[in-house]
């Protein structure tokens, strides 16, 4: 495959090691709003994971830190095994980088379709993971992917249905619906749970009852604002255990609370508030 590349400098911000990377000239020149998301997996840069930014004239603009790092080893499939049924949540996480699974997670709970960009993909990635996630939905959770082309970029339709757009050989983000940095320790936790189940379909059903479960609690915290003044953060998973029977720490219900924001709009998601800031006003 030959494709023009440019090489650029990147700086770990954790470990502030750095190393050049090469980046395809016509991911950056896709890129939405002209800046490019490319994810640094483990072990390319250093032993942390983490996102750069990087706009038209192949700046890098800035760093984000994975929400949580985490280890894991993937099982050997011997060629003859090699098949879509074998393709579980730790090759995904492997094939697409833990910050953007846990991304691909929150694109579920708030509704937005997921698109990956066929590239050179000699080990069908891109089938094997649209099919892992067509499996996870069902009546109770829609999910709504497929795979395009690189000309299909652009396209009123396309955009208009503001979806997360993945470029799985290149660990680019060429379209988001999250226009700023969104929190997902949520997310993070729900995989990390998702590896420790051993075989595939149990995995499925695992993430298809916590994606249910997170949506409907979502929904039913919407009603209940409605006609609550308000909920302090902190005291937020308190209200979930209690109220839903769902435990989740602090770093977690952020999550509930930007995708509440996401799907009933900011006005209803103040009503959740600091109770810091409260006190200092």
């Amino acid at each position: 495959m030959n494709v023009e590349t440019k090489k650029i400098n990147i700086v770990c911000p954790t470990c502030k090691k750095e190393v050049g990377i090469d980046i395809p000239s016509f991911l950056v020149s896709e890129a939405q709003d002209g800046i490019l998301k490319i994810q640094i997996p483990q072990e390319k840069c250093c032993f942390h994971s983490f996102m750069i930014f990087i706009d038209k004239a192949f700046r890098v603009r800035g760093y984000q830190i994975a929400e949580l790092e985490f280890n894991f080893k993937i099982k050997k499939i011997e060629p003859e095994d090699s098949t879509f049924l074998s393709f579980d949540i730790n090759e995904m996480i492997s094939a697409l980088g833990f910050d953007i699974a846990a991304m691909i997670l929150r694109a579920i709970l708030v509704g937005n379709p997921i698109l990956f960009m066929r590239t050179f993909d000699l080990n069908d990635n891109v089938n094997k993971t649209l099919k892992f996630l067509q499996e996870i939905g069902s009546d109770d959770i829609a999910i709504t992917t497929r795979a395009i082309e690189q000309k299909e970029l652009g396209e009123k339709a396309l955009e208009k249905s503001n979806p997360l757009v993945y470029a799985i050989l290149f660990r680019a983000i060429l379209r988001s619906p999250f226009k700023d940095k969104i929190k997902t320790a949520l997310e993070a936790t729900l995989l990390r749970e998702t590896t420790d189940i051993p075989d595939r379909q149990g995995q499925i059903a695992f993430l298809r009852h916590e994606l249910v479960k997170i949506s409907r609690i979502v929904n039913e915290l919407f009603t209940m604002l409605k006609s609550t003044p308000f909920i302090y953060e902190e005291d937020l998973p308190e209200v979930l255990q209690k109220k839903f029977n769902y435990k989740i720490n602090r770093k977690q219900a952020d999550g509930i609370k930007e995708i509440l924001a996401y799907r009933h709009g900011d006005k209803i998601a103040s009503k959740i508030k600091s109770k810091t800031i409260d006190y200092m006003l």
